[in-house]
């Protein structure tokens, strides 16, 4: 459902105090979930059923017209709320469907970017989970992408941000003028273990081939399956790819940093020395803006002051500013996450048929994933490197330019 008609960002969403603020929009084109609107005629189709697909169906039911998945178990754990949505094992015939107008990319990380350029492509409009990409050639090529085929592309949002008081920042200044000098993040260790010496048969009904996609040949391990698949840098990031990517997403949005500019990444960590998994356990990563007064310190250690699982502080002459994962109830990770994945599956759904400017979001988002992935590229590397977001490539760096874009399987 592609329409000409044009709108602002301002008039989709409003950003307030870090929090977003409802919709905007003419009376009678909101649809919210459960109830009728402009965007009940949008027809989508979910790729990906794990845990989080099914969380994303138990909102949108018969928006979802068509799963796809590369596990057939999948399918049978979603079939309540699926209904008589078309099922396909390859999202590549998902893509052929003429009758859909976007989908919903909830697979595994290291299939986010190659599913959502095809998609786009294909002229599809996006609903894409975090982190949009794992490396630095991915996040060009989905913006780019984005751009050329003029694709209304959201991303998935884990909670909402709140903004503590005393205020360390001028709301109402760009980076680096916004008067933050010093940015300190936080997230949660790398999960350890994993069998390394499994081998198993793979199970029937899982495609390991088409699971494994893009990514470098695997054998078949359980321990990589749910969602563990991230702790496997050969397959994702670790939590400064999936915690990490929502915090620098709420900094960037907070410093209203439009582009990143030069900046130089130092990175140590704690690698496990036993089990499959090879993210280091705890990790430091420290960013240096060139020619400015700003540094980001990401952590992945508990503080003990933190109620949170991950987060930020902003300081700036003796004031901070605490951006926090807006949390509540008995359980927090469980309530937050249903609030905020039911508006953004709504404003993405209205956004397709109002085909706002939602190129922001996509671009703040895959800024997010080029700081992680930096993080990881000076891990890896084992020294500081430096980035210039601007010439796309690190200084003075051949042997880190050859990890902006890895080798990937053809899929």
């Amino acid at each position: 459902m592609k329409q000409d008609k044009q709108i602002s960002r301002r008039t989709l969403l409003a950003v307030s105090a870090g929090v977003l603020a409802p919709l905007v929009l003419p009376s009678g084109v909101v649809g919210a979930l459960g109830r009728p609107g402009a965007n009940s005629r949008v027809r989508v189709a979910l790729i990906g059923c794990g845990r989080r697909g099914a969380e994303i169906l138990s909102h949108l039911g018969s928006r979802v017209v068509a799963v796809c998945d590369v596990d057939k178990r999948r399918f049978e754990a979603v079939a309540d709320m699926a209904g008589r949505a078309r099922r396909y094992a390859d999202y590549r015939r998902v893509l052929e469907d003429r009758d859909l107008d976007g989908v919903i990319i909830a697979t595994p990380d290291h299939w986010h970017a190659v599913q959502a350029c095809h998609a786009m492509e294909a002229g599809k409009d996006v609903y894409l989970e975090t982190p949009v990409c794992l490396s630095l050639g991915d996040a060009a090529r989905l913006v780019s992408t984005a751009d050329d085929c003029g694709a209304v592309v959201y991303t998935g949002k884990e909670a909402h941000w709140s903004r503590g008081a005393p205020q360390a920042l001028d709301t109402n200044k760009q980076f680096p003028d916004s008067g933050v000098t010093r940015i300190s993040c936080w997230g949660s260790d790398n999960r350890r273990g994993g069998d390394a010496g499994f081998t198993g048969a793979v199970p029937d009904g899982l495609n390991w081939d088409r699971w494994l996609g893009p990514a470098p040949w695997q054998r078949y391990n359980p321990a990589l399956l749910d969602g563990n698949a991230r702790f496997l840098l050969a397959l994702g990031g670790g939590e400064l790819a999936s915690q990490g990517s929502q915090v620098f997403y709420a900094v960037l949005d907070a410093l209203k940093m439009e582009r990143l500019g030069v900046v130089r990444v130092t990175a140590r960590g704690t690698p496990p020395l036993v089990g499959l998994y090879d993210a280091p356990q705890t990790m430091r990563v420290e960013y240096d803006w060139v020619g400015q007064q700003v540094a980001m310190v990401w952590q992945q250690r508990k503080m003990a002051a933190e109620d949170c699982r991950y987060g930020a502080r902003l300081r700036s002459d003796g004031k901070v500013t605490a951006l926090t994962p807006v949390l509540s109830g008995d359980r927090p990770e469980a309530t937050a996450r249903r609030r905020p994945l039911a508006e953004s599956l709504r404003y993405w759904l209205d956004a397709m048929v109002l085909r706002p400017d939602t190129g922001f979001d996509l671009r703040r988002a895959a800024s997010a994933a080029v700081l992680a992935a930096l993080g990881n590229i000076a891990y890896r590397t084992g020294r500081p490197v430096t980035w210039d977001s601007a010439r796309g490539k690190f200084l003075n760096d051949p042997a880190a330019d050859r990890l902006i874009a890895p080798p990937t399987r053809a899929v």
